[in-house]
């Protein structure tokens, strides 16, 4: 008995701190990325400044990027259950770097946190970009990609250049160099905190735990004297094995209910300017057939592809006016007669329609790839399409879909679930606007304002076949036992 307890036991712990490991990067869960060989963990999300919506485009200056910093660390920023993150090391000297003349500069570094990253742990080499490594632990990383904001990726150090205290290192993910630079200019943060750390259990897994734990402590209570039972004793032995098969039974279905609900959500906040044109997502510049009135790219989130992942806004807040300055109006704009939305498809990006509303939160998915013509079919909502009350939607790959402020009521009611196409990698967030918001796309120029976005995009635990095999065997092992052990009481 004393090993069944010791094997569930270690079993538990097991699942509740599984890591997945990658050469000596290991993916922790829950967003973390630990390197053994430096005892560091890194946050995944390469651009968090911009993705948590505490910076309007992720390119800060050292100071700004402190602050960014601070604000993680003090919790007014989503911290994954952690303070103490930091601004990467750069190591001085550093004899493998090309260049002496202003410290350890130049490509080939090899001592700093990120240069170890670039060329010891995702396979880069100088003068190439990140991109181009073929090695798979890139992928443990989001948002490691040039954009129009910060087309060479380039990256803060929380080291000052001794030299020059008004000048800090930085590094260069798109060719593998680091150099001192003045604080003014504007770079990304990549987070990093000392030691191993795990990700916090979702309630769902704690209350697991507690199951399993109640029947090791019923196992450990039940086995207590079993080997110098009385004539007395073992006439409650019956009793006894009852209770030890609940026991047994409890830890069973915990076990199996690790493996079934390991799904995963990061929480991340997003600002959306009531100028964000929804049908630019993917591309370089928004559409213009107006000419002049295109307004700006649609802000994106980007997460990894793979089935029945699901996104959910938790708050839509703020107020946006479409017509110069006049009255303001929430995710949803005001829902009434006369107020129909129907733009056209352009730039292989769907076009929207809403027979009673107009200028709400749209979003879009896309994977990897520009999207091209021709585009998916149009959606429609209100009464002569999709009601907006909708629990599940179910769009495609550059098929602009209603979200307004993600209830089933317009400031009540149900979170509404968006289910993410299986080889989707990224989410737009923008507006659907046009001359009295019907044809193509454009007059964006006299939008004001912003909505704040809080999503979600989790994956749902669906137990692949295998569980449910291993789990109905399970149950009809532990009832054979069961019956075996009635049997044997009656024969005594």
């Amino acid at each position: 008995m004393k090993r069944i307890f010791t094997f569930f036991a270690c079993l538990i712990i097991l699942l509740v701190f599984n890591t997945y490991s990658f050469a000596t990067l290991t993916d922790l869960g829950g967003g973390f990325i630990f390197d053994e060989d430096l005892n560091i963990t890194w946050l995944y999300d390469a651009n968090y400044s911009y993705t948590s919506g505490w910076h309007s485009d992720g390119r800060m200056t050292w100071d700004e990027t402190n602050s960014f910093l601070a604000s993680v660390n003090a919790g007014s920023v989503p911290n994954f259950g952690y303070s103490g993150w930091r601004l990467p090391i750069t190591i001085q000297p550093d004899p493998n770097c090309s260049r002496f003349d202003m410290g350890s500069a130049g490509i080939n570094c090899r001592l700093s946190e990120m240069a170890h990253l670039f060329y010891d742990e995702l396979g880069g080499v100088a003068q190439s970009s990140i991109l181009s490594s073929s090695d798979t632990d890139l992928n443990l990383f989001i948002n490691f990609q040039p954009v129009d904001f910060n087309p060479n990726y380039v990256y803060w150090s929380g080291t000052e250049y001794a030299a020059d205290t008004n000048k800090a290192w930085d590094f260069a993910f798109n060719d593998g160099s680091q150099y001192p630079n003045t604080k003014d200019h504007h770079f990304s943060a990549l987070l990093v905190h000392d030691g191993k750390i795990t990700p916090v259990p979702e309630p769902a897994t704690i209350l697991l735990l507690c199951v399993g734990l109640a029947g090791l402590a019923l196992i450990k209570k039940n086995s207590k004297g079993i080997f110098f039972q009385s004539e007395v004793q073992r006439s409650s032995e019956k009793n006894s094995k009852q209770t030890k098969f609940i026991a047994v039974l409890l830890i069973y279905i915990s076990t199996i209910g690790f493996v079934c609900m390991s799904g995963t959500s990061f929480a991340t906040t997003i600002s959306v300017d009531a100028q964000s044109n929804i049908f630019g997502a993917g591309h370089a510049a928004p559409p213009d057939p107006g000419g002049g009135h295109a307004g700006i790219l649609p802000p994106s989130y980007t997460f990894p592809s793979g089935g029945s992942q699901v996104l959910t806004f938790s708050s839509v807040s703020g107020s946006v006016t479409y017509n110069g300055g006049g009255n303001y109006y929430g995710p949803e704009d005001w829902y009434g007669i006369g107020n129909a939305t129907d733009i056209y498809s352009i730039s292989g990006i769907s076009g929207i329609a809403h027979s009673e509303r107009r200028f709400f939160l749209v979003g879009v998915f896309l994977d990897d790839t520009e999207p091209i013509d021709p585009a998916p079919v149009s959606l429609s909502f209100g009464s002569a399409g999709i009601l907006d009350n909708f629990t599940d939607l179910y769009p495609e790959i550059a098929q602009t879909f209603f979200i307004g402020d993600g209830l089933t009521g317009t400031g009540s009611g149900t979170i509404q679930k968006f289910h993410v196409p299986d080889t989707a990698t990224r989410i737009f967030l923008g507006f659907a606007d046009g001359f009295d918001f019907q044809g193509a796309t454009w007059l964006y120029s006299d939008n004001y304002g912003s909505l704040t976005s809080v999503f979600e995009v989790s994956t749902t635990p669906v137990p692949e076949p295998g569980t449910l095999l291993l789990l109905a065997s399970g149950l009809a092992g532990l009832f054979a036992w069961r019956r075996r052990q009635k049997v044997n009481l009656i024969n005594r």
